[in-house]
């Protein structure tokens, strides 16, 4: 077993191997994220890039490549995750809608619950600057909740 193999998360390694072998068949380059023990004993998140170099009888001899730690992106993107779980969670509790202009470019997201609110029947329609003053003042509800979120 190299060393490779015993820095790596067991529930990884198969992805590790399946990354290296279809470089090997394919000469792609892999890249692959995985989970790899750190010297203090704790697993960090790494992307690995590589290629054989050197092959002897056609069997790889010499890998090189590049290994980034990337634990704090991963760490992010769980965080951004679940906190896009909880705002889902309290806008369906809250029976709230939502909406996100961007006034500079016009650029709009309204969620299906803040068009249902507008009375908008069509679930393709999205809403942009220009397009509001087309929904009028009569379709607004004003008893339901809308929740605003400006960037």
């Amino acid at each position: 077993m190299t060393l490779h193999h015993q820095l790596c998360h067991p529930d990884d390694l198969p992805l590790v191997q399946e990354s290296f072998r279809a470089h090997v068949r394919t000469g792609i380059p892999y890249s692959v994220e995985y989970r790899m023990r750190h010297s203090a004993g704790h697993y960090i998140w790494v992307l690995s890039r590589g290629r054989v170099s050197t092959y002897v009888e056609q069997r790889p001899v010499r890998v090189v490549g590049t290994v980034v730690d990337v634990t704090e992106r991963r760490e992010a993107q769980k965080e951004l995750r679940r906190s896009r779980e909880s705002l889902e969670l309290a806008m369906r509790a809250s029976q709230a809608g939502h909406f996100d202009v961007l006034t500079d470019s016009g650029d709009a997201y309204w969620s299906p619950r803040a068009l249902e609110i507008l009375g908008v029947k069509d679930p393709a329609f999205q809403p942009q600057m220009q397009t509001l003053p087309q929904l009028g003042s009569g379709l607004i509800d004003h008893s339901q909740k809308m929740t605003v979120a400006a960037i």
